[in-house]
């Protein structure tokens, strides 16, 4: 289990992203002092004003008048250019360092262990990249810089205050005690609250997208009332816990308020009190003191309204920057290989493999010997949850195997890069992902460079030409999300074209074809045997009937070889492997002559 971190490690990741864009963060700070200088500006004015213009009218007011005149003006252009110039920096600052992180973060994902990003939702990824990097923001927007000026704007709006009244800053002083007991009940009741909504709104998100992204099993079964309601059910919690992260903020600000109040309460009252004993304060000096005590008063009532909007961000902050903890996978050699394995040569020497389940470590693959020579094609066999396409996924290192070694080439495959092992390994599974792009795009997805003649090349290997050509714009067609509009076969072959582009050296096909019809089957076996031609290859698969000309069969069950030789020598053994093609041959003959 991985170590929660503290706020204090998770800011200081974010202050790293401040450091890199640090001439935004100057510029920020520049607009800002401006303003923070400016705001004391206006009670002295309005003070003066009083004093020296109200107070003593003659011929030295008017020039007084002309001076505060100016000033105003001066300090108003000031203020205005302060507010968009700290505005505008600050939201670029922010969006730049919520890009960066975005980009950090995928980039981070893309290399994360796969049996960690696995256990994922998809909509809780997309909900982490998007909306809890955005709320990092409001850590920038309304917590970094505004909080350095108010803990400025605070500490001389104190001193101001003592300069003009010492008992009455005292007394005034009284009322911030009071603050700190508001922030010290309301603040872990608005941490939780935030850390509950935050969680159940990822939630929600992955639902919604679970949902959406299976309407043709919900629609065949009749459950869309069901699953309305189900979503209805948890968007009613989403709204209550909402609505109760909205009360505990709002009554932490209404307190706030009163208590702002009560100071301007006490200024008045003490003030007075003070001038009638003969204090040496004058209406001027009287309200420069209460405009000071607003600007006292100002960050603390700040601190109250974004607590919510901050607590919210420090707890997409933790989320954010907890997924950079998890591990990556590389190779755990000190110095990989970065040349790709040169031939095909397989060996699985006593490989096991198991995962926690439960808490409990759950095997799936035990003891695996298993030799394949360079251009060998090998068949996996086996009843479901036998371990066939578990043990195809160590090849690319999608798992790695818990004990035991897998070499390619006489290498461990750890002592490569992924990147050079995996350029010479290529996957044509049951359901090839088909992306929202050309069809000369999505063959050309592992060669981005390739030429089009390449392409167009790979195609025709794969018996795809013909049907691509047939489309409105050809290899420019642009396919649906996952391949929508197209048949599976078509899926099939841009898959295929896909691998022989690649030019791998070891293929593995998974239930290549166990989803297509007879039709659609045969096309692909024509363009899989061009694919396999001189390459390794190992396949999984359930028919049996299709494996005449593999060189050798491999039979699993329950994680372990029970049986392995060529298909002619397993069917005199009579084993595991002769027993299930006799099955499926008498199935085709009882649906071929039906009663």
């Amino acid at each position: 289990m991985r170590q929660r971190r503290s706020d204090l490690h998770y800011l200081r990741l974010l202050l790293s992203y401040v450091v890199r864009e640090k001439h935004l963060f100057l510029l920020t700070v520049f607009f800002a002092a401006i303003g923070f200088v400016v705001t004391f500006a206006f009670p002295w004015l309005v003070g003066r004003l009083i004093d020296k213009v109200f107070a003593a009218p003659g011929e030295s007011a008017s020039s007084e008048l002309l001076f505060i005149t100016i000033a105003a003006g001066i300090t108003s252009l000031l203020f205005s250019i302060s507010g968009y110039g700290r505005g505008h920096y600050n939201f670029k600052l922010g969006n730049r360092i919520a890009h960066a992180i975005r980009e950090d973060l995928y980039q981070h994902l893309q290399r994360v262990h796969y049996g960690h990003y696995a256990r994922f939702q998809p909509g809780a990824v997309t909900w982490r990249l998007m909306a809890e990097v955005h709320g990092v923001n409001g850590l920038i927007h309304s917590g970094l810089i505004l909080t350095l000026m108010d803990i400025a704007q605070l500490i001389i709006a104190y001193a101001l205050l003592l300069s003009i009244s010492t008992p009455l800053t005292i007394a005034v002083s009284c009322i911030i005690p009071l603050y700190l007991l508001v922030f010290w009940i309301f603040g872990k009741r608005v941490r939780i609250i935030s850390e509950v909504v935050n969680w159940h709104t990822r939630s929600l998100s992955g639902k919604l997208n679970e949902k959406l992204s299976s309407q043709d099993t919900i629609r065949m079964h009749c459950a869309e009332g069901r699953e309305a309601y189900d979503v209805s059910w948890a968007d009613e919690q989403q709204f209550h816990l909402i609505e109760r992260q909205s009360h505990v903020g709002h009554l932490m600000g209404a307190v706030s308020e009163f208590f702002i109040h009560l100071g301007t309460t006490i200024i008045l009252g003490y003030g007075g009190y003070l001038s009638l004993k003969g204090a040496p304060l004058t209406a001027g000096q009287l309200t420069q003191f209460i405009g000071y005590v607003g600007i006292l008063y100002g960050p603390i009532k700040r601190f109250a309204d974004l607590n919510v909007t901050v607590q919210s961000s420090l707890v997409a902050l933790r989320e954010v920057f907890s997924t950079f903890d998890l591990p990556i996978q590389d190779a755990r050699h000190p110095v990989p290989r970065v040349t790709p394995p040169h031939s095909g040569v397989i060996r699985f020497d006593t490989v096991s493999f198991s995962y926690k389940k439960g808490g409990e470590q759950e095997t799936i693959l035990k003891d695996v010997d298993i030799e394949i020579e360079d251009g060998e094609h090998v068949a996996l066999i086996g009843a479901s949850g036998s371990g066939k396409t578990t043990l195809l996924s160590l090849l690319p290192r999608l798992y790695d195997v818990t004990s035991g070694a897998l070499c390619i080439d006489g290498d461990d495959v750890k002592h490569y890069s992924l990147e050079a092992l995996r350029s010479r390994i290529a996957c044509v599974p049951q359901f090839p992902f088909i992306f929202s792009a050309s069809i000369a795009q999505n063959i050309a997805y592992g060669r981005p460079h390739a030429r089009f003649d390449e392409i167009q090349a790979a195609a025709r290997a794969a018996h795809a030409d013909e049907f691509i050509r047939s489309l409105p714009r050809g290899y420019d067609t642009v396919v649906g999300d996952r391949g929508y509009g197209l048949s599976g076969g078509q899926r099939q072959r841009i898959a295929i074209a896909r691998a022989i582009l690649n030019d791998p050296r070891i293929l593995i096909l998974d239930e290549a074809t166990s989803a297509l019809d007879p039709e659609s089957e045969r096309c692909v076996q024509d363009a899989l045997g061009a694919l396999m031609k001189g390459r390794t290859c190992l396949i999984a698969t359930h028919k049996l009937n299709t494996l005449h000309s593999v060189h050798r069969i491999i039979s699993l069950e329950r994680g372990r070889v029970v049986e392995m030789g060529q298909p002619r020598e397993l069917l005199r053994a009579e084993g595991f492997y002769s027993r299930m093609l006799n099955l499926q041959k008498r199935s085709l003959q009882e649906d071929s002559h039906p009663n």
